[in-house]
Order: structure tokens, then C-alpha cells, then sequence
């Protein structure tokens, strides 16, 4: 066995407590395409055992209060300008921001993001991945959005290029009274008929403006029955029925970005994404796909400018490379690091941030696979998951078991929350009701890793160390990450599927679990509740939650309804929320870590 095979097969049998064969090792870094780069990826994962684990994240302090909404009134509030928080060590993890530290911020420099994974497409309607829905942060703005400048988990709704917004009594009629004096970044105003040029880019197959890859419409704009524009700076929906997330779906991860009408008539809907031009703090200057994107500060933005002249985001998929990368100064700021290089890394002077964020982990069954559509198989598997074993571990607490599908900063999520404890005997024993007490031998898919969702392919392998125990035998696919999202997941030999996602809204689980959102025909659906066969009790608990205006009980809905989903039908294999630690150089400041996921990065600033 190489010394490089020995270290990795020393190190997963400590985390996983068994001697792992040269055969598998060698298997895992076929599969990840990363020869030695596997190596460094799972060997990160180590360190010493006497690290004391880090604590459960603190509920932070809110850099913004939430608005109180009131029906037939104006709502909303002004993004605050002030930035607060500190830096801490990586043995006390809470949410936090990066402080200024008493310095004023400066403006000039460039600085460069090392990410974890790369963009699909910086198109605001149709990008599929993280790192993209960042980068899309940069350039569009959407009517209204979370707050990007408050660590708070109860994340407000606060203004963009609306100004105000007023709902109707019967909950039926949003009005916005949008910003004027905003310019695109090709130099035309942003008015009312680019609102409605971009929700017809996404929902009204009859446009000039129509683009069947713009699926970020069927979001929110199935509830949308009409649009007026009484006047250039006041656009109307009229919905079909109440919808008390309608703010959230088209502020949250710029489902509803608005791009220049101008500019997609210029370049056609394909080209968008090659050739953005939206009206946020910062424009586009270039993108070579799988090395750079590089946008600047656009001087005409209508807000206070960005501080940074350059931004720019390198994709360095392999965390050892992401870490060198950061040590040497090739890149100012990190995302996803290795969890073990967190405290040599802030020894050496790089800050960290790090706090709750609006992600889960988990893997999806494929109710077409044999065993995926046995209910006693998938209890059995949640049972044999050893998700604390996979946080402390492998993660060393970097994330946070997870048992459902809400995440940090959706009204819903309780962290208290522990309805499943880690059971391999009672797994054993449910196989064996299930009729499979021999066990048996399928197919696992995931990413090596993902910016979202790093260590994956090392997350992958205990689980399948879990199920060896019970029993089950599993044969892992890796694929890296942009590729894997164009995979067909409705294969029946797959019994799992993996991914991360999240938003700081209860409405993520309706997108998932929704059978208005699942049809046979996607390629990414897992055959539970989909609009061809809808399931009647998850339904109506999703629609009346959905629909309900008290937040209590709408709360009150959601948890129902994720309880039935995750722990009484076992559709989804929850397993962890990731904390997305970030590591800078320590002249890098105004960094704040939003609940969102995405960034302002029109804040930081460089002392340097």
C-alpha cells in the first residue's frame, strides 16, 4: 500500500472506527477523478483527538429588527448601514459578523474569493448552484430580499428595488412602489416595464421575452394570476389565492432578479448568462469558466458603492489547494475550509467567521428504486446514519445534525428539535421486517464536493460505513458537482441521491415536498408526492400552511408537515446544517455572516 493510501486508510478508520482495504481507497479516488487530491480531501478531515469539540452555535443578535406587517399597510424596513460583531475562536463558534475593529472602511483594492465549487451560470433565472447564486448577488437585485446584513435567524424582508410594498385586506393584491433613479448596468432605467419584462422572461410562454431555462418562475409565479402597472414606478400582482411567502419566494436567492430587458434583447436568453447586466453594486467584466469571474464596482448604482474596485471569485475545487491558495495570498477570502485547518489557519492570523446559515445536507430516496420505496428499508437507514458521529468527526462541529428539512432562519426550524436517535440494532431488526435480513447491494450517488456542501464524497463514505453495520452494501458514485447536476437521479438502481439547499423560509419544503413542484418528468425527481400521484395529507398541510396568515399557526403547519415527510415517511435523509465557516486575511474587513448564504460583499473592504 503507497504512504499516501496508508494515511488516508489510518485516518478513516479512525473516524469510522474499521480498517477501510486498498480496493476502496482506490475506488473512492477513482470515483472522485482526485487521485491524491482525494488524499488531502479526506485526510483534512482528521486531527487530533484531543480537540475539544466546539460548541452548539449561540442564537446571534439582530442587526436588523424584522418588520411588523399589517394588512392593507406599507411594510418594510431600511437595510442597516452599521456593521457589528466579532471574529471569534474556532473552539467557541457563534454566528457572527467581522468586525471593523474601530477603523473606517477604505475604499479601493481588489479582492479575490477562493470558492469550493463553481458557477452553472450567472443567470438569475436559471442558475442551479451556490457559488452562482453568490456571484448573481454581486451584479441583480430583486424587488425585495432577505437581509443580508444581519446575522439574525428571524431574517427580515427589507426593501431593494422596491421601496415600499402594500397587501391587500384579502391578502390577494401586492402592490410595489418601486425605486426610481435606478440604472441597469448597460446604462437603461430600471422601471416597471423591466419588472415586467423579466417575470414574462420567466412565466408567460407567449413573450418576446419568454425563456423555457428561466425555472425560477415556478417558484412563486404559479400564484400569480394577473400584473398591472398603473404607472412606471408601481408594478401590481394579482394572486390567486393568499400567500403569505410570496415575499420570500422572489427575494430569497434571486428567484426573481431583474436583468435589462435591453440587454436580453441584445444578446437573446441564451446569452444572458455570458453577458449579465442587472443593477447591483457591482458589473460584469468577465468570466473563463472553471478559473475566474471578475466583476467591478459600478459607479451608478443607486445605493451607497461598494468599497472594493474588483471583485473577483476563483473556483479551487480542491480544498488542500484552496488552503495553499489562502496561506501563500492568492486569494484574500475562503469559503468552505478543510474543518481541521481552522485553528492552524487562525494561529497563522486569518480570520474566522463562521454562524448559522440556511442550509441542509441530505439525500434524497428514489422511491423507484426497489428497496427506496420500502418505508421499513428507509427508517432503517435514518436509524443507522450516525449524524453527531458525522458533525463531531468528520466536521468537528462545524455543522449541526440535522432531522428536517427547515433550515436556520425559516420561521419553523426548532433546534431543539431531535425526533430520531442513531439505532443500528433497531435498524438490523426493520431490515429484517422489511424482508431483507441479509441485507442487500445498491447504489449511492453525490459530489466529491460542492461549494454548499463541502467534505461530501468523505460524508458519503461513512454513511456507507453506517450501512455496511446494518447490512447494506453500497456502491458510490461521485460526480463533481456542476456535472452531477446534470444527471438523471430517476435511475431505479440508485437508492440515494445527495445534495444541500436550503433557504431562511418555510416555503423550502413545499418547493421539495410540494407535488405542485414534483412531476415524473424532472430529471432530478424522487417519485414521493409527485403531481401525477399527489398525496393528499402532505398536500393540505403544505397549501394551508402556506396559506396561512397567523405566523404561529402557519409554524404550527410547517412542523407538521416536516415531521410526516422526514420522520413518518422517511422521503428525505436529513443529516446535517452546515455553519459555513469562512477564513480572510486579517486585512480584510466588513465580512457579514448572513443567515442567507449569500453575501453583501458591497461592505467589505480592504486595509491594506
Amino acid at each position: 500500500m503507497l504512504e499516501e493510501e496508508r494515511d488516508m486508510s489510518e485516518e478513516l478508520e479512525r473516524l469510522i472506527g474499521r480498517r477501510v482495504s486498498r480496493r476502496t481507497l482506490l475506488r473512492f479516488g477513482a470515483l472522485t477523478g482526485l487521485g491524491v487530491a482525494a488524499t488531502a480531501l479526506l485526510g483534512a478531515c482528521g486531527g487530533d483527538d484531543d480537540d475539544e469539540p466546539t460548541t452548539p452555535p449561540a442564537t446571534p443578535t439582530s442587526a436588523a429588527a424584522a418588520p411588523t406587517a399589517t394588512p392593507a399597510a406599507p411594510v418594510g424596513v431600511t437595510p442597516t448601514a452599521a456593521l457589528s460583531g466579532t471574529t471569534v475562536s474556532s473552539s467557541d463558534l457563534p454566528a457572527v459578523a467581522t468586525a471593523n475593529a474601530g477603523k473606517q472602511p477604505k475604499s479601493g483594492g481588489t479582492l479575490i474569493w477562493g470558492m469550493g465549487g463553481d458557477a452553472d451560470a450567472l443567470d438569475p433565472h436559471t442558475t442551479n448552484a451556490w457559488a452562482a447564486w453568490r456571484q448573481a448577488t454581486f451584479m441583480y437585485e430583486s424587488l425585495v430580499r432577505k437581509d443580508l446584513l444581519s446575522t439574525d435567524l428571524n431574517v427580515a424582508i427589507v426593501p431593494q428595488l422596491a421601496e415600499k410594498w402594500e397587501l391587500s385586506d384579502d391578502g390577494l393584491k401586492l402592490t410595489f412602489g418601486l425605486r426610481q433613479g435606478v440604472k441597469f448596468h448597460d446604462g437603461t432605467d430600471f422601471n416597471a416595464a423591466a419588472v415586467q419584462a423579466n417575470y414574462e422572461r420567466c412565466w408567460v410562454p407567449e413573450s418576446q421575452y419568454y425563456y423555457s431555462g428561466a425555472w425560477h418562475g415556478a417558484i412563486a409565479f404559479p400564484y400569480v394570476a394577473s400584473t398591472e402597472m398603473p404607472d412606471d414606478y408601481t408594478f401590481v400582482f394579482n394572486l390567486t389565492e393568499p400567500f403569505v411567502e410570496f415575499l420570500a419566494a422572489i427575494g430569497d436567492y434571486y428567484w426573481f432578479g431583474i436583468a435589462s430587458p435591453t440587454q436580453i434583447k441584445k444578446v437573446g436568453n441564451e446569452n444572458l448568462a455570458a453577458n449579465p447586466s442587472g443593477t447591483g453594486p457591482f458589473k460584469f467584466v468577465e468570466r473563463v469558466e472553471g478559473d475566474h469571474t471578475t466583476v467591478e464596482r459600478f459607479d451608478d448604482y443607486w445605493g451607497e458603492k461598494a468599497y472594493l474596485d474588483r471583485l473577483i471569485v476563483r473556483p479551487i475545487l480542491d480544498d488542500a489547494a484552496r488552503v495553499v491558495a489562502l496561506q501563500n495570498g492568492e486569494i484574500d477570502l475562503m469559503s468552505d475550509p478543510p474543518p481541521d485547518t481552522i485553528p492552524d489557519l487562525e494561529r497563522a492570523g486569518f480570520k474566522l467567521s463562521i454562524g448559522n446559515a440556511s442550509q441542509v445536507a441530505y439525500y434524497n430516496f428514489n422511491f423507484r428504486n426497489e428497496y427506496g420505496k420500502n418505508d421499513l428499508v428507509r427508517r432503517a437507514i435514518s436509524l443507522a446514519v450516525d449524524r453527531q458521529s458525522i458533525a463531531s468527526n468528520l466536521f468537528r462541529d462545524t455543522v449541526i445534525p440535522a432531522y428536517g428539512l427547515h433550515t436556520p432562519g425559516a420561521p419553523a426550524y426548532d433546534p431543539t428539535w431531535k425526533p430520531v436517535e442513531f439505532n443500528p440494532e433497531r435498524a438490523r431488526e426493520l431490515l429484517a421486517e422489511a424482508g431483507y435480513p441479509n441485507g442487500f447491494k445498491t447504489q449511492v450517488w453525490a459530489a466529491p464536493t460542492a461549494s454548499g456542501w463541502p467534505l461530501a464524497g468523505a460524508t458519503a463514505q461513512l454513511i456507507q460505513s453506517n450501512l455496511k453495520d446494518i447490512g447494506i452494501e453500497i456502491e458510490l458514485k461521485l460526480t463533481e458537482w456542476v456535472t452531477y447536476l446534470g444527471l438523471d437521479f430517476r435511475n431505479p438502481d440508485v437508492l440515494m441521491y445527495g445534495t444541500a439547499w436550503g433557504m431562511p423560509t418555510n416555503f423550502f419544503v413545499n418547493i421539495l415536498t410540494e407535488s405542485t413542484y414534483n412531476t415524473a418528468e424532472s430529471t432530478f425527481s424522487t417519485g414521493y408526492n409527485e403531481i401525477e400521484a399527489p398525496r393528499e395529507d402532505i398536500d393540505s398541510l403544505l397549501k394551508a400552511a402556506k396559506a396561512e396568515p397567523d405566523p404561529e399557526k402557519s409554524n404550527e403547519l410547517y412542523k407538521q408537515a416536516n415531521e410526516k415527510i422526514c420522520v413518518e415517511d422517511v422521503a428525505v435523509l436529513c443529516l446535517n446544517h452546515d455553519k459555513f465557516p469562512h477564513l480572510m486575511a486579517p486585512y480584510v474587513y466588513g465580512f457579514v455572516h448572513a443567515v442567507n448564504v449569500n453575501y453583501d460583499m458591497s461592505k467589505v473592504w480592504l486595509d491594506k
